[in-house]
């Protein structure tokens, strides 16, 4: 689930809202540790998220897909390139190193800079979402968890 967390972070901005049940599977090939991770989150407000990590897949592969009444909007982290086939108007990305940018503003703020790209709250509730992930996948069964979602972030259409 490591793989996820900055998945399950962006989840949450995208998705203010509670999560009403948790569905994962897990798989261990090489170690003691889950190697390749499936998760779906079913939202209070009736959003479906399914997420796939894996640290064995052939491919490197970081990209998100979101799909509308009136088409696709994908985005392909690893190219930094946006496929967009709705009328939403969206603005270019400008990721030179998100995770580098986010880890140097972290100890910015650990060394009394200013606040940090990801607010402590949205660490800790993305976290809490992980290890649910984590305990569903452990028990083989859904697990229905109500996570609050952070004060300040909204979901902009």
């Amino acid at each position: 689930v490591d793989l996820m967390t900055h998945d399950l972070d962006l989840i949450h901005r995208l998705v203010p809202g509670e999560i009403d049940e948790v569905r994962a599977a897990g798989r261990v090939m090489a170690g003691p540790f889950v190697d390749e991770m499936t998760a779906n989150l079913s939202f209070e407000d009736g959003c479906e998220v399914k997420l796939f990590a894996s640290r064995i897949a052939e491919t490197r592969e970081r990209s998100m897909r979101l799909v509308y009444a009136d088409g696709v909007i994908e985005f392909d982290f690893l190219t930094r390139s946006i496929r967009n086939t709705t009328k939403r108007a969206l603005q270019p990305l400008e990721l030179a190193d998100p995770l580098g940018d986010e880890i140097a503003s972290f100890i910015a703020e650990v060394e009394g800079g200013p606040m940090s790209l990801v607010r402590p709250e949205e660490a800790r509730r993305a976290l809490e979402t992980a290890l649910l992930i984590e305990d569903a996948a452990a028990q083989g069964v859904p697990a229905a968890h109500n996570v609050q979602a952070p004060v300040g972030v909204a979901l902009s259409a």
